[in-house]
């Protein structure tokens, strides 16, 4: 198990291969934080709410927002390996907007997350502020990963410049409930 912590967006993130003894469960008033799971391998499952079970493919991604009762484990008999990001709540909510009802988007780029997480989590011992630039470049490459991009952000000085330049927006009034089309528009993105 790795565990990293991050500044801005991404609040903790890690690693897990778990057998089905794994079982995480939380109380609506102790999910704080929305969480993003990478589903690496088959055997996930996920419960929102009073709703459905479902299950987590192979190279998929799953979106629990914070506020809400949930819970993720191993199938019965089953492994399962998977990398997850707690996210910050107002940053997080551009990724909300990403994820249909079911919660889960299929990755057609597995291999390009599992080399953005492990980079992000590796690069956790480094100076604090490279960190802070790595992980808003490494999620920002996650982030187009999800949109459907076909490639990770390719020019990463371009994509730390526009990831800094919304950070520091953001920072300058945190009392602001940000969403992605305020910033959109302060940052003339489309």
């Amino acid at each position: 198990m790795s565990e990293v912590p991050a500044p801005y967006l991404i609040a903790s993130g890690g690693w897990h291969r778990c057998n089905d003894q794994y079982r995480i469960q939380r109380a609506a008033e102790n999910a704080s934080q929305h969480l993003l799971l990478f589903s690496v391998s088959e055997g996930g499952r996920m419960q929102i709410g009073n709703g459905p079970v479902l299950s987590l493919p192979a190279s998929s991604a799953a979106w629990i927002p914070f506020g809400y009762k949930h819970c993720y484990f191993t199938a019965s008999g089953g492994q399962w390996e998977f990398y997850w990001l707690h996210l910050l709540d107002s940053p997080a909510l551009m990724l909300s907007q990403l994820f249909p009802d079911t919660y889960q988007l299929p990755i057609s780029h597995m291999d390009i997350v599992c080399q953005e997480m492990e980079a992000l989590l590796h690069n956790r011992e480094k100076n604090p502020r490279k960190f802070q630039i790595e992980s808003s470049r490494r999620f920002s490459s996650l982030y187009h990963i999800l949109l459907g991009s076909n490639h990770p952000v390719s020019n990463p000085k371009q994509g730390d410049s526009i990831v800094l330049d919304i950070i520091q927006h953001m920072e300058a009034d945190l009392s602001r409930d940000w969403n992605l089309p305020l910033l959109s528009a302060q940052h003339y993105l489309s």
